[in-house]
């Protein structure tokens, strides 16, 4: 899996079974520059980014055949507690 980041990607060690709802979530703390990624709820890993987030105007999923259920953006980075909660 890849959290993909302006040339400084963040590749983690899981392979996601095909026909399994997963919730996936994503955060980053621009204070720290620190990435962590969590699948259902477990971090499965952190990596500080080499800048800062500088926004942009498009967003891109791959693979493109992705059902999404609820998809969301918050304007913080949301803690360990705050992301395994959302999972349930």
């Amino acid at each position: 899996v890849r959290y993909s980041f302006f040339y400084d990607d963040f590749d983690a060690s899981f392979v996601p079974q095909q026909g399994r709802w997963y919730h996936w979530a994503f955060a980053f703390d621009a204070a720290t520059r620190t990435r962590r990624f969590y699948v259902d709820g477990v971090l499965l890993g952190t990596k500080q980014a080499a800048f800062g987030f500088s926004g942009g105007s498009s967003f891109h999923l791959s693979p493109t055949n992705l059902t999404l259920d609820d998809f969301r953006f918050y304007n913080r980075a949301l803690s360990d507690q705050e992301s395994a909660a959302l999972a349930r």
